[in-house]
């Protein structure tokens, strides 16, 4: 992530502070919150490492009190964040570098979905190439109207 600068929910500065309130002590990056805290504390979290359930039990809460649409996953992440690269173009080998994947295969597998553009794109490519045409022809928003009635 690249920080945004006079952005509140900056994520490089997000980061830092979360960073900043850590137990000095523990070295994990997800520790257990203190049961009780003020903002100006220096460490808002206990020497005790969050386990793995719970992490996935938070996840689950920021999903309800945030009122999304589905509840995330700690899964849902991963695979969001897969597929995010995958539609941007990055190569299969930095993001299984990122992801710690060992395999093109296994990133892959959050691919499978076809975004909209990428269906129209597949389908207009079809219909022309099946209909004798050598290129496909320039559509503005009012031939795709058209044709689509």
């Amino acid at each position: 992530m690249y920080a945004r600068p006079g952005d509140p929910m900056c994520p490089v500065q997000s980061f830092r502070k979360y960073r900043s309130k850590l137990h000095p002590d523990l070295e994990c990056l997800w520790q257990r919150p203190l049961d009780s805290f003020e903002p100006s504390y220096g460490v808002w979290y206990a020497k005790v490492p969050l386990g793995k359930n719970s992490l996935g039990v938070m996840m689950a809460e920021i999903s309800d009190v945030a009122g999304l649409s589905q509840r995330y996953t700690i899964h849902c992440i991963r695979a969001t964040s897969i597929s995010t690269l995958d539609r941007a173009g990055i190569e299969a080998r930095h993001i299984m570098r990122a992801s710690g994947h060992k395999s093109e295969a296994s990133i892959r597998s959050y691919s499978r979905r076809l975004t909209e553009s990428k269906q129209r794109d597949i389908s207009d490519t079809l219909s022309y190439g099946l209909g004798g045409e050598q290129t496909l022809p320039t559509l503005n928003d009012k031939d795709l109207v058209s044709v689509s009635r």
